[in-house]
């Protein structure tokens, strides 16, 4: 990795980038059939869904990116408006297709900057096809039209949580009844199971 001589204030503006950006919400599903022809599908927020989630974060606190691609790989900078940076390069193979390549960077370039930013990802999609597992893709909706849990319903509703899983309440039955009125993130599904 290459940074500036200075990353004070990228690092003061990352701060702040983290505490502002929001849950990248999952856009697409991916069904993929193993080697061994077992399927199954799952769905994950693409390359678009991570930028649309960090624009606003990023122009807030004077941050930008740019990942361009050369013989040495797919490199990701990240710049502050003061000129400090960081940067880092993931190799790719040239020896494939261009439908395989396209895959690869579209892979790299997410997870990339996904890594740089501190973002959360979903489970890996393109790997399955770089690992030789078919992979099919389509736009779906997934309970559009419930809101996401989040932090302050988390917090408001924590002590009662909290007496029913000590009163014998499973964790399960508190996250299935969430499940009928908003969409739950993993990380909250996790903290109401260490309650």
């Amino acid at each position: 990795m290459n940074k500036s001589e200075s990353i004070k204030s990228l690092a003061i503006a990352m701060f702040s980038f983290q505490n502002q950006i929001s849950t990248v919400q999952k856009n697409k599903k991916v069904k993929v059939k193993t080697k061994s022809g077992y399927e199954y599908e799952f769905p994950y927020a693409d390359f678009e869904a991570v930028r649309t989630a960090i624009k606003e974060p990023l122009h807030d606190n004077e941050l930008s990116f740019i990942q361009p691609v050369s013989s040495d790989g797919l490199t990701t900078i990240l710049m502050h408006s003061s000129g400090e940076f960081i940067e880092t390069t993931m190799p790719l193979n040239f020896n494939q297709s261009p439908q395989e390549l396209g895959s690869e960077i579209t892979y790299k370039k997410r997870y990339s900057l996904s890594s740089m930013l501190g973002l959360s990802t979903d489970e890996d999609e393109d790997g399955n096809w770089s690992s030789g597992n078919a992979v099919k893709e389509s736009k779906v909706k997934l309970d559009d039209d419930k809101p996401w849990y989040n932090e302050p319903n988390y917090q408001a509703d924590l002590q009662a949580m909290t007496d029913a899983v000590r009163g014998g309440t499973p964790p399960e039955s508190i996250i299935k009844e969430i499940e009928n009125k908003f969409k739950i993130a993993t990380k909250y599904r996790n903290l109401i199971k260490a309650i």
